[in-house]
C-alpha cells in the first residue's frame, strides 16, 4: 500500500522563500531595466539638447558673418538678430525688427526662421529661447549713438547652479548672447498654446512659463535698463525644480570670427582693411573740406577732442577742446570755431560724408579707434599763413624732410593684454580713457604733443599695429590731394 507523502512545515516554508526570492529578483530586474531605460532616455534627451544648443550657436555666428559681408550698406561689424518675441506682426520663428530700448537686453525665442533653419528643439521637445545683449543687436548697429566693434563688451553674466561665474568675471568676458534650452515645465509653469500662430513650437511667448529661477536669478526677466548687466543661471544636471541649460556667445568669439573673415574680400572684392583705408581717406578728405571752408584762406584745421569722454558711443561727445593738438578725432568743432574768430565750421563732417554711406557707418562704429594730431602751424588760432619750416609741423619715422599738417591714426586690435572698457555700466572701470589702450610706441608717448611738432611712427616690432595717414600742407592747398598712408 502506497502512503501519501505529507510535506513538512519546514519544506513548505522553503518553497515560499524561493518563490518570494524569485519575485524579488524579477522585481529588481524590472527596476534595473526601467532605470536603464530611463537613464538611456535621459542621455538621449541630453544629447539632443546639447546638439540643439551647439547648432543654434554656430548658426548665429555664421549668419552674423554672412550678413556682415552680404549687405550692400556694410555696417562695419557683425551683429546678431533680435529674438522672436511674438507672432504678431512677424510670423513664428522670425526675428523682431526692433529689440526694444537702445542698449537694453531683450529675450524671446530663437528666431530659427530668420536664421534659415527649421525649428530647433531641445531633448524635451521645446523650442529654444534666446537672450541678446542690447548693445549687440542688428536693429541698433547704425544708430548715431552706437559704438559697435570688436571691443564692445557683452551685458550677460552667466553663473552655474553653485553660483560660480562661468562668463563675466571681467567686463570683457561677459556674454553677448545666450541660447537657453528650457526643458520640461516645472511646477507653476503653464505652456498652453496660443490660439493661433504657433504651429511649429506650440506653447506661448511668456518667458516665465519656460525659464526658471535659482539663486535669486530669474532667467525670464533680463534687465530692461540700458547698459545694465543681466545675470543668467545654468545647470548641466536638470532637476525637477530647475532645468535651464545655457550656451553662450562671448565678445571674443564674435571678434575672432570677424578677424578671420575680415581677411577675405567681400562680394565687391574689398577686405575690412580696404574699408578702414577708405574710412581714413574719407576723414582726410573731410579735413581738407574743413580747411577749404576757412574764409581767410589759411587752411586751418580743428583742435582734437579729449581722450577721455563722458560717453564713447555718442558722436556729439567727441567735442574738440581748445589747445588740444593730440586726441580723438573730433565730431563737434565749436571750440575751433570760437578760437578762429568764428571763421571755421562748427562740425568736422558737415557736407563731406554721404548719409548712411559705408564711410559714415564705419565712422559710427569705429570712432573710438580714430585719433588725430594737428600741427602747430595749422591750428584754429593761427593768423599767419601755414609755414612748416619753423618746426611747428609733424613728421613720421624721423624724416624731417617731409612735414605734415595733420596725422590721422587708427588703432588696430588690442595688444599686450590691454582692455578698452567703457564705464557702461558705471561700475566698470573706464580703460578707454588711456591712450596706451589703443596706440603703441611713440604714438602713445608723444601725447599730449603740446606744440604739435611730434615725430610719429608707422612701423614697429611685435605688438605694433597702428595705422597712420599723413596730410601735408600741400595736400590741403591742392585741389585734388593724393592722400595715402604715411611713408
Amino acid at each position: 500500500m502506497k502512503l501519501n507523502r505529507v510535506n513538512s512545515p519546514r519544506h513548505q516554508q522553503g518553497v515560499v522563500l524561493i518563490i518570494m526570492f524569485t519575485i524579488l529578483i524579477i522585481a529588481g530586474m524590472a527596476l534595473v531595466i526601467s532605470g536603464l531605460n530611463q537613464g538611456s532616455s535621459r542621455l538621449k534627451n541630453q544629447r539632443q539638447t546639447s546638439e540643439a544648443l551647439a547648432k543654434a550657436k554656430a548658426t548665429l555666428l555664421s549668419r552674423a558673418i554672412y550678413l556682415g559681408y552680404k549687405d550692400n550698406n556694410d555696417p562695419g561689424y557683425y551683429s546678431l538678430p533680435c529674438p522672436d518675441r511674438s507672432v504678431n506682426p512677424i510670423a513664428e520663428g522670425g526675428a523682431d525688427s526692433s529689440c526694444g530700448g537702445a542698449h537694453a537686453t531683450t529675450i524671446g525665442r530663437l528666431p530659427w526662421r530668420s536664421l534659415g533653419l527649421p525649428p530647433i528643439f531641445d531633448g524635451n521637445g521645446e523650442c529654444l529661447w534666446y537672450v541678446l545683449a542690447g548693445n549687440h543687436n542688428n536693429s541698433k548697429i547704425n544708430n548715431n549713438n552706437t559704438l559697435f566693434n570688436r571691443d564692445t563688451n557683452g551685458q550677460l553674466e552667466i553663473r552655474n547652479i553653485a553660483n560660480q561665474i562661468l562668463a563675466g568675471d571681467q567686463p570683457e568676458n561677459r556674454a553677448i548672447a545666450a541660447i537657453i534650452a528650457p526643458g520640461d515645465a516645472i511646477p507653476g509653469q503653464s505652456r498652453n498654446a496660443l490660439s493661433s500662430g504657433v504651429d511649429h513650437c506650440g506653447g506661448n511667448y511668456n518667458a516665465s512659463n519656460y525659464l526658471d529661477t535659482a539663486n535669486g536669478i530669474n532667467n525670464a526677466t533680463p534687465s530692461a535698463v540700458a547698459n545694465a548687466v543681466t545675470k543668467l543661471v545654468t545647470t548641466h544636471k536638470p532637476e525637477e525644480s530647475f532645468n535651464d541649460q545655457i550656451i553662450w556667445i562671448t565678445r571674443q568669439e564674435l571678434a575672432d570670427a570677424f578677424t578671420e573673415r575680415a581677411t577675405y574680400p567681400d562680394k565687391n572684392g574689398r577686405t575690412f582693411n580696404d574699408k578702414i583705408d577708405n574710412l581714413m581717406v574719407g576723414v582726410a578728405a573731410c579735413l581738407k573740406t574743413y580747411a577749404d571752408a576757412d574764409p581767410q584762406g589759411l587752411h586751418r584745421l580743428p583742435w582734437a577732442a579729449p581722450i577721455a569722454l563722458n560717453n564713447y558711443s555718442q558722436e556729439r561727445d567727441y567735442d574738440d577742446q581748445s589747445n588740444t593738438h593730440f586726441g580723438r578725432l573730433p565730431y563737434s568743432t565749436a571750440a575751433s570755431r570760437i578760437d578762429s574768430g568764428g571763421n571755421l565750421l562748427s562740425e568736422l563732417f558737415l557736407g563731406c560724408i554721404t548719409p548712411n554711406s559705408e564711410i559714415e557707418n564705419y565712422h559710427r562704429n569705429w570712432k573710438d579707434h580714430l585719433f588725430y594730431v594737428v600741427a602747430g602751424s595749422h591750428t584754429p588760432d593761427q593768423t599767419p599763413p601755414p609755414n612748416c619750416s619753423t618746426g611747428n609741423c609733424l613728421t613720421a619715422n624721423g624724416n624731417s624732410g617731409q612735414q605734415y599738417a595733420a596725422i590721422i591714426l587708427f588703432a588696430e586690435r588690442r595688444v599686450s593684454g590691454n582692455t578698452r572698457n567703457a564705464p557702461q555700466p558705471s561700475s566698470d572701470t573706464d580703460t578707454k580713457r588711456l591712450l596706451s589702450s589703443y596706440l603703441e610706441g611713440v604714438n602713445a608717448t608723444n601725447f599730449p604733443d603740446a606744440g604739435g611738432s611730434g615725430d610719429y611712427q608707422t612701423t614697429g616690432g611685435t605688438g605694433f599695429n597702428d595705422r597712420l595717414y599723413c596730410i601735408s600742407s600741400s595736400d590741403l592747398i591742392m585741389g585734388n590731394p593724393m592722400i595715402n598712408r604715411c611713408p
